[in-house]
């Protein structure tokens, strides 16, 4: 790739025996333009290869882009890497392939046949007859295939850049970076000493990393792959679900709402997050069965509905042995919430909990396998209220592990702590304060989180009561501190706001979807989209109306 490969390669080159692999590749005998893909959030479906090995030599095959990928990563990150590292290198591989696959160079056959790449190291390896991908390298491509890398580039925001790789020469972490390439003996050595992949891409690419995940919140799943967002209205003998799956310009909403049995009554927490790894979001429900006894029900997405309770992913606190107070001063005592803790693309629960002393409290963490829960651990337990504090989870450091974050009402306003994820055990630190504002209250004042900027690190967004309307405020997270900017201001008034954000058209910034009571008093909700720039938020736009969300009674997730 504008580079050299490392030495063992053509040594394992020279030693492979040919053994026929079978090729999903289609051989091109004429073609009048390139791939020429045009997006850069969504990966192209093929690029043209030009085959200089073995009875397709001279000729330009269409390849499926993910074999394309697979096949490049058996041939340049050796499956003895380390996870992290092969998930670097899978994101390189990707993204060179997606750039020219977007910015053709002019290469043509002597038949006049145009090619994207070569199967070589001019650009990157691909020999799918003599050698097919493992495990560990399959598993990277499938962990990381969503994402793609942006960066500040000449002032303008979000810039698609080309990725590169090379042996490095320095067996050190960092060593050699220039801001564009990955160098392989060093992002070696980082993925020994602890770091993630998103850690080692921000070594290697600079501080203007943009990390992209589009489409964050899908319920609904293909073909849109934008992010959805879905409510419950409380009915008899349960609640009425309500996916609203993102068209790119509204919200289509089901024929009718999904009737769950869950008790709403019972109910102290509700989440939706990706705990099994297919892509789409899970219905997660914390459930108090008495006073000290909750169970946790996961129901699995299917369209705009959802199936029956996953009883593998079922969790129950007296089959844990764990005794916590359902109830305390008539507010929940466990907050539920999801978040990747482990670093593993897999979303995670997390309890927290109000302890039996005033000013104490737990966080429990069950890590997910995609089938089942792990046994639960807890992270920290020690002098902080959650009792007082309204907790969230998101990756507000930056490292690929979520973090809690606490917003806390006191004498002095609102204050906003976090408690970081280390990566010894899942740890968590003690409460660190972020931002602090005197001049904001709870009942002024809600809170979602969204990474609104792009940047890899969560944000919060409030809306606050302006009295003749609402201010939007971006708490931005640098790493270390949240820093405060104003990103919209509407005049719709704050009672009418409820607060959720999805990524509902595929850019990886986080949006904020407002549900907002009708005009003039008529039934259901109006659901408006203020879509993220990056720095501010756009004007709300109508993205819905629907009579059968009662909004008084509406609760967004």
């Amino acid at each position: 790739m504008h580079r050299r490969l490392a030495a063992w390669v053509c040594a394992l080159t020279l030693a492979v025996t040919a053994v026929a692999l079978p090729s999903t590749a289609a051989t091109v005998e004429a073609a009048t333009a390139c791939t020429n893909w045009k997006s850069t959030y969504t990966q192209p479906s093929t690029i043209r290869v030009l085959r200089t090995y073995g009875s397709a030599s001279g000729k330009v095959q269409v390849v499926p882009f993910r074999a394309y990928v697979e096949n490049v990563m058996a041939w340049e990150w050796p499956e003895t890497y380390p996870t992290q590292a092969l998930r670097a290198g899978a994101v390189a591989v990707k993204q060179f392939g997606w750039y020219y696959a977007r910015k053709w160079r002019g290469g043509r056959t002597a038949g006049g046949v145009c090619y994207d790449v070569k199967d070589t190291s001019v650009d990157q390896i691909y020999r799918p007859e003599t050698r097919r991908a493992g495990l560990k390298q399959l598993a990277a491509v499938a962990t990381t295939w969503n994402l793609s890398i942006r960066r500040m580039r000449y002032g303008k925001p979000g810039v698609f850049i080309l990725t590169s790789y090379g042996p490095g020469s320095i067996a050190s972490c960092g060593a050699q970076r220039n801001g564009f390439r990955l160098y392989q003996k060093g992002v070696k050595a980082c993925a020994r000493a602890g770091l993630t992949y998103e850690q080692i891409a921000r070594i290697y690419y600079g501080p203007s990393l943009q990390l992209t995940d589009p489409g964050r919140h899908n319920i609904a799943g293909p073909p849109n792959g934008r992010g959805d967002t879905g409510a419950v209205i409380p009915v008899e003998g349960g609640v009425d679900v309500h996916v609203l799956a993102s068209n790119g310009a509204g919200f289509d909403a089901p024929p009718s709402p999904d009737r769950q049995p869950t008790d709403a009554g019972a109910t102290l927490g509700r989440v939706s997050a990706d705990i099994d790894g297919d892509g789409d979001d899970e219905l997660i429900s914390l459930v108090s069965d008495g006073p000290t006894s909750q169970h946790i029900e996961v129901r699995q997405a299917n369209g705009y509905a959802y199936g029956d309770v996953a009883e593998p992913l079922r969790w129950d606190s007296e089959a844990a042995g764990v005794a916590w107070a359902s109830e305390r001063d008539g507010a929940p005592g466990i907050q539920l919430l999801a978040g990747d803790f482990d670093a593993d693309y897999v979303d995670d629960l997390a309890l927290v909990v109000s302890g039996d002393e005033p000013g104490s409290g737990s966080v429990q963490l069950l890590r997910s396998i995609k089938t089942a829960f792990r046994p639960i651990v807890q992270t920290f337990a020690g002098a902080f209220d959650p009792q007082s504090s309204l907790a969230f989870a998101g990756d507000v450091t930056g490292d690929n592990r979520a973090d809690l974050v606490l917003r806390t009402e006191t004498e002095g306003g609102l204050i906003f702590r976090v408690m970081a994820t280390t990566s010894a055990g899942y740890l968590l630190t003690g409460p660190a304060t972020w931002y602090t504002d005197p001049n904001l209250t709870a009942a002024g004042t809600k809170t979602v989180l969204a990474d609104y900027d792009r940047n890899s690190r969560d944000d919060l967004v409030l809306a606050i009561d302006a009295g003749s309307g609402t201010v939007y405020r971006g708490l931005r997270s640098t790493g270390r501190a949240f820093s405060a900017i104003t990103l919209h201001s509407s005049s719709m008034a704050f009672g009418r706001v409820k607060l959720a954000t999805s990524d509902v058209n595929h850019d990886g910034r986080g949006d904020i979807v407002v549900y907002a009571s009708m005009p003039d008093d008529a039934p259901g909700t109006r659901l408006y989209v203020y879509r993220s720039t990056g720095i501010a938020l756009a004007a709300g736009v109508p993205w819905l109306d629907d009579a059968t969300l009662d909004w008084q009674t509406v609760e967004p997730y």
